[in-house]
């Protein structure tokens, strides 16, 4: 079981803690600057754009001019929610879960024609 999944199931109940979509933990809401928690509150179709403040520092601050810093940035703006099956994907790649939804689509059309054959077949 992965190390996201072990935390989300550790979750409150009362909800204060988030995932920062920079570095992809869950936090603690403090750890949230308060634009960020009220921006993602307002409107929750940009949720994949809450950053904690430690990346924050990253892409916009101290970090900001450096190598990490720079591709950390490019990373993030690349990033989106697909339209299509509302997975979180990169923007310059196929997302994953349009390409296993059409995967399955076409083994089940497939399977499908064997089966029309087979009782052609009969």
């Amino acid at each position: 079981m992965s190390e996201y999944v072990k935390e989300a199931e550790n979750l409150p109940l009362n909800g204060h803690r988030l995932c920062c979509y920079g570095c992809w933990k869950l936090k603690d809401r403090n750890k949230f600057s308060q634009v960020q928690s009220r921006l993602t509150d307002l409107d929750r179709s940009w949720f994949f754009r809450r950053r904690c403040c430690a990346c924050l520092q990253l892409l916009y601050g101290r970090g900001s001019g450096t190598e990490v810093g720079n591709a950390a940035l490019l990373r993030f703006k690349k990033q989106g929610v697909c339209f299509r099956c509302k997975k979180m994907r990169l923007w310059d790649e196929d997302c994953e879960g349009c390409v296993i939804r059409d995967i399955e689509v076409a083994e089940y059309a497939r399977l499908g024609a064997l089966k029309r054959q087979e009782r052609e077949r009969r």
